[in-house]
């Protein structure tokens, strides 16, 4: 199985990024997490087509995780091929019927006029031996990031956006590789808990409780959260297993 963090940017992301896009590969099938502003012409950059990608997982409605979905229509209508079906936690799904279906272009309205639920502590499974959980976080609004199971083994954690909680806790725990968004830096630890978001110093925290020879990768990073990653990183106290990563980086898992 294959992961290629495909938008590594939040909302106004850094110059060189795009927002919010992760693409899982195994071969049978194909899921795009979140689809942020960039997300198909990353595709695209990486050697994929849109009419590969089976289905994209939105976990929640702020536009800089789908407003990509709107690239990725215009892609599949010039590629003549079904756009990639739309799957959420079934709390977003049903915001999104109201809130997202009838803002997308046409050929999402015809041919995807429906969205996948996925219960919540439920596994839904888009091809052979993977499956996707959805996974409670605590956000401005409804939020639910993905846990990925390959042959049933917990092997990716994607986080969405949300702020520090048990049950993210919990996720980032049982991943071999858990994604979470590093959205605010540690100076500004009041804006994010307002905001629902982690800060740097909370993500980096991580790394004392999660399983030995996991990787924690930063995402939904700011220029304000990169450049105090950086500034870490060249003092030496970016703790081992921690990735900083830019868009195209893939990984075997």
């Amino acid at each position: 199985m294959y992961v290629v963090f495909l938008g590594t940017g939040g909302s106004g992301a850094p110059p060189g990024r795009a927002e919010n896009c992760i693409l899982v590969d195994t071969g049978d099938a194909r899921i795009v997490l979140d689809a942020g502003p960039g997300c198909g012409q990353r595709l695209q950059e990486a050697g994929y087509s849109v009419c590969e990608i089976d289905y994209v997982y939105i976990t929640h409605l702020h536009i800089d995780h789908w407003a990509g979905l709107f690239d990725i229509a215009v892609y599949s209508a010039a590629e003549q091929c079904r756009p990639p079906r739309i799957v959420a936690a079934s709390p977003v799904a049903g915001e999104a019927l109201e809130a997202l279906l009838p803002r997308l272009p046409r050929v999402y309205r015809e041919q995807c006029s429906s969205l996948i639920g996925i219960e919540p502590r439920r596994r839904w499974s888009p091809g052979a031996r993977l499956e996707v959980e959805p996974v409670e976080g605590r956000h401005a609004v409804t939020s639910y990031g993905a846990l990925v199971y390959w042959d049933g083994e917990p092997v990716l954690y994607y986080s969405g956006d949300t702020a520090p909680t048990e049950t993210v806790e919990d996720a980032v725990k049982r991943a071999a590789v858990a994604a979470v968004e590093t959205t605010i830096p540690s100076s500004l630890a009041e804006v994010a808990q307002e905001s629902g978001h982690h800060t740097v110093e909370q993500v980096l925290a991580y790394r004392g409780v999660i399983r030995s020879g996991s990787t924690l990768v930063t995402i939904h990073l700011t220029r304000e959260s990169l450049k105090e990653l950086r500034e870490r990183a060249r003092a030496g106290k970016l703790p081992q297993g921690v990735v900083v990563p830019v868009d195209g980086l893939a990984m075997s898992l």
